[in-house]
This record gives C-alpha cells, sequence and structure tokens, in this order.
C-alpha cells in the first residue's frame, strides 16, 4: 500500500507546521516482507535522510519510561517484567534510553548500567535522574559486551535493518545473557486493518509471530508476552531462552500479508464515516494522533488529548491546537471520537461520570 502523503509526526509541535524545515506530510509505503513474512516499511534513502533530519531536531517522541503519572506505569510493567527474567543484577546495557528513567531504576536495583540514547531531546531529563548516557546509535564502541541484560523499550520497531540489530545483541550478550525488549503490540490493527500503527519512524510492525520468526533468524530464542499495562509485546530473547508464547497471539500469515488491501480500505471508509459525522454537527477526536493516517484538512475537526505535554501544540499538516479534558468539558462537540484502541473504553467512561453529555463514538463503533 502506497499512500502519497501521510503527516509526518514526530511529536506535537509549538506551531502548525514541523520545524527546521521538516516536512509536514511525506509518502509513505507499507509492504508484507515474503522473507521474514512481516509487515514492513520499505528504508530508502531519502526517508533516511529526513529521518535523521528529524532525530537531529531533538523533541522527545512517544510516551517515555519516567515517573510522571503517564511514564510511570509503563515503567513499573516493563520493570516487573525485566526482574522476573533476569533477577541477579549484573552488566546490562540500555539501546534507547530516552529519559534515562529505566536506566535510574535498574541502577538503584544493583544493575551496573551502559546507556545508549541518540536522542537529544531528552538530554535534559539526565541530569535530573543522575545518570550518564552515551549519545551513541547501538552498536556503539564506548559499549563493549559481554551483557547479562540488554534491554529496550519501544526501539526496535525504528530499526530498518532489525535483522543485523539482534545480530548485533546476540553478539554483545554474555553466555547466560537475556536481550529483554518491549515493541508495540500490532495485532488488533493488523487484524482490522487499522491504519494508526503507521509512522515513519516505524519500519517494522509486529505481531506475536512476526517478533518470533525475526528473532529465529539470528538464531534466538524467543518467549514473547503480552504486557500488564498499555499494549506492548515483551520478549525475552537468548540462546538457551524457551520459545513460548503467554496471552500474545500469532497471527495467521494470510491476516499479515492482506494487510495493506485492508488498511488501504479501512482509511477511506473511516475516513468518510467522519465526514458524515460532522456534516451532522461538530467533530472533535480523542488521541488525534492515532487518527493521523484519516484524518484530512478538509475535516472540521478538534483535537483533544490527557497528555499535558501535547496542549496548546500541533500536529503538523493541522492547523488545529490540542486541547486537554477541561476545554471540552466546558467547550463540548456535538460528537467526539476516541481513537484509542487501548483506553478508549475507559477514557469514554470517565467522560461520563464527569458529565460530558454529548454524542460519544469509540473507534469499534465507527466502523
Amino acid at each position: 500500500m502506497k499512500l502519497k502523503s501521510l503527516p509526518f509526526h514526530i511529536g506535537p509541535t509549538d506551531k502548525p507546521e514541523n520545524p527546521r524545515g521538516l516536512p509536514n506530510t511525506y509518502p509513505f509505503e507499507v509492504v508484507f516482507d515474503s522473507l521474514r513474512r512481516s509487515l514492513v516499511q520499505p528504508c530508502y534513502l531519502e526517508l533516511e535522510q529526513v529521518l535523521q533530519a528529524a532525530y537531529e531536531v531533538g523533541q522527545a517522541f512517544g510516551t517515555p519510561l519516567a515517573e510522571d503519572n503517564f511514564g510511570k506505569p509503563y515503567t513499573e510493567d516493563f520493570l516487573s517484567f525485566i526482574k522476573a527474567n533476569q533477577p541477579d543484577p549484573q552488566r546490562g546495557l540500555e539501546i534507547g534510553a530516552g529519559v534515562g528513567y529505566l536506566t535510574r531504576r535498574l541502577l538503584d536495583s544493583g544493575w551496573e548500567m551502559t546507556s545508549l540514547e541518540p536522542g537529544k531531546g531528552y538530554k535534559p531529563f539526565w541530569k535530573k535522574y543522575n545518570v550518564q548516557v552515551i549519545e551513541e546509535f547501538f552498536p556503539a564502541h564506548s559499549a563493549k559486551g559481554p551483557y547479562n541484560l540488554i534491554c529496550s523499550y519501544g526501539v526496535l520497531e525504528h530499526i530498518a535493518d532489525p535483522v543485523s540489530f539482534l545480530q548485533n545483541i546476540k553478539d554483545h550478550l554474555a553466555r547466560d545473557g537475556k536481550a529483554i525488549f518491549a515493541v508495540p503490540d500490532c495485532t488488533d490493527e493488523i487484524t482490522s486493518g487499522d491504519p494508526s500503527i503507521l509512522f515513519h519512524e516505524h519500519f517494522n510492525y509486529f505481531d506475536a509471530g512476526s517478533l518470533k520468526r525475526l528473532c529465529k533468524v539470528v538464531g534466538l530464542k524467543v518467549s514473547v508476552v503480552k504486557s500488564n499495562f498499555g499494549r506492548c509485546l515483551y520478549a525475552v530473547a537468548g540462546v538457551d531462552q524457551l520459545d513460548l508464547f503467554h496471552g500474545a497471539k500469532e497471527l495467521d500469515i494470510s491476516i499479515v500479508e492482506s494487510y495493506p488491501e485492508r488498511c488501504e480500505k479501512f482509511i477511506k471508509r473511516v475516513s468518510a464515516r467522519l465526514k458524515d459525522i460532522n456534516s451532522s454537527g461538530t467533530l472533535g477526536v480523542y488521541c488525534a494522533a492515532r487518527a493521523l493516517p484519516i484524518l484530512t484538512v478538509a475535516h472540521s475537526t478538534r483535537f483533544f488529548d490527557d497528555d499535558p505535554l501535547q496542549h496548546g501544540k500541533y500536529l503538523p499538516p493541522f492547523q488545529v491546537v490540542i486541547e486537554g479534558r477541561e476545554q471540552l468539558l466546558n467547550s463540548p462537540v456535538d460528537h467526539l471520537v476516541i481513537m484509542s484502541r487501548t483506553f478508549g473504553n475507559r477514557i469514554c467512561e470517565s467522560l461520563r461520570e464527569q458529565g460530558y453529555l454529548g454524542n460519544i463514538l469509540t473507534l469499534e463503533e465507527i466502523l
């Protein structure tokens, strides 16, 4: 599936256009890789150059593992998984350390940690958490193995050549070492043809089966489970690791292979549905970043999110400021569509409890 233009999303911006000349939209393609039997975004030189320029801008993108109300539940859940699978603190490496909070927590647990993070936007946090972070990509000359633990959260999906990446991880592991990582669980989106997982920064779209197959290519055995908080797949991989799934669904290859075609139909169907809803009153979208592949500038839409760091900012190319819940309650829209699969029902229930009287639709209800 090819899209002539998809919003080039590097996180909420201060203005309704991306900074430093970055494109507001950029072509996008997702295909079924028959060799890996998984969904990938092909990587071209021009795209690599655009993404490199985006990384150099240094914005903090995504929900980092942090101690605030948004990041801490993710941190606690992932940390519990690490401790359950590698309980004896030794030498550890975190790839993509973000703000450094997970590294801080592992240090406090007795681990001797090395941390890598090329994203400049996180640098101000490292002093706060008192962590030493090497500003390099993995592998790095200053991060030599062997390590008893190599962990990463939300990194593998960003890697254009994940086979080489995992081979390097394997080469940096101690004999009894384990690689423990988290990736977005795309199972539901792949099953339904939902495009909300599509971002230029993501080259890989995983279900439990594709994650297992990728590890197998480099000779790593892997156990894949569903996270207890949010919607991630957790994997623990090693040479002697048991191969198993726990609550994680391995999709039939035919479902994965047909995703691009079904996704194209999904975009057309839901975009038309939003247009119909908008024709009967004002429209708002909650968790608007999840709707970027569907929305067009022709939609007259307000954007809402519970994350205070997004309030007052924009999602280029849309000239719409992101508002908070208080603004929604004080100035409601006629129709509110909640795009989050993970927290949609919870958001709907809490808005009703707060007295919101407008028409609320979850993503499932508009399909």
